[in-house]
């Protein structure tokens, strides 16, 4: 199982970053990876959505979620999970980094020209910050495999989820993982997220 899971990240983030390089829209990229995926067996569609099911449980932290409070003024739980499926979209040098340090969030050249964005948008009353394709969110990429699997199964897509319940290495989302701290709360925030928490009061001074 162990050879297996390695081989199944590792085609899983080729395939991320594949469909990066050959698409220019996010619609382009689902229909990227849903092209290469309904040419594999049944198998290797389950080891995609169970290695996208493994690394959105490492991102579902209570200190990246502080992060994502944080930098985006976002709190809702829907929004951090497809903020993460953002994330993973990023690549996984990208990933990998702000896993491994939330903190390292306010570093990405993608948070930062959405920071700028942010500030250039408001100045001009724009009503929208954001455009679809701009929104630090990916939720239809937690549903690239369904179609795929459906076709070349022939089962309902929905029951790609229990085979990847079915796997050993199988663990649900329920609570985010780590202790839990009060995300609003200034003197938490400086001491878990130093670099956020300077950027960021420095960044709100632009509106004043």
């Amino acid at each position: 199982m162990q050879q297996s899971y390695h081989r199944g990240i590792e085609d899983f983030w080729l395939l991320i970053e594949e469909s990066e390089r050959n698409s220019l829209t996010r619609s382009e990229r689902v229909e990227w990876l849903q092209g290469k995926l309904v040419t594999r067996a049944v198998e290797e569609i389950v080891e995609f959505q169970a290695a996208l099911t493994n690394v959105r449980r490492r991102a579902y932290t209570s200190d990246l979620y502080g992060a994502f409070y944080n930098v985006l003024d976002e709190g809702s739980l829907d929004g951090f999970e497809y903020f993460n499926l953002w994330l993973v979209s990023l690549g996984r040098m990208n990933f990998e980094a702000v896993v491994g340090d939330p903190d390292k969030l306010i570093d990405l050249p993608q948070i930062q020209y959405l920071l700028d964005v942010q500030v250039a948008r408001l100045q001009e009353r724009k009503s929208e910050i954001w455009s679809r394709e701009e929104r630090p969110q990916f939720e239809i990429l937690g549903y690239v495999a369904y179609d795929p699997y459906e076709t070349v199964s022939g089962r309902p897509a929905e029951s790609l989820f229990d085979a990847v319940r079915g796997r050993g290495d199988y663990v649900p989302l329920l609570n985010l993982t780590g202790e839990a701290w009060k995300v609003s709360d200034p003197v938490q925030v400086q001491h878990r997220l130093p670099r956020i928490y300077n950027f960021m009061k420095r960044y709100r001074r632009r509106f004043e």
